[in-house]
């Protein structure tokens, strides 16, 4: 989904230095609503990282996304672009 795309970039320049968790995308999004949209979520997010668009991190260590470690996750701003 674009929307979640374009969320995502948004919030990842608005917190350079800290990251955030993945959820807070959907949280700000669809504040309501927001637990239905982690499976695209986590889908989106997925397709970034493998993209290189993306760095995702767990106390500060770079992790491959899987649903277990998907809500702990952070995302930030990748250290270099491919």
């Amino acid at each position: 989904m674009e929307v979640l795309r374009t969320a995502i970039f948004q919030l990842m320049h608005r917190r350079e230095k800290e990251g955030f968790l993945a959820a807070e995308v959907v949280q700000q999004l669809f504040p309501e609503d927001w637990e239905v949209f982690l499976p695209e979520l986590y889908v989106t997010i997925i397709a970034l990282h493998q993209a290189g668009l993306v760095d995702l991190m767990i106390d500060r260590k770079s992790v491959i996304p899987t649903p277990e470690n998907f809500k702990i996750l952070k995302i930030h701003q990748p250290s270099k672009l491919i």
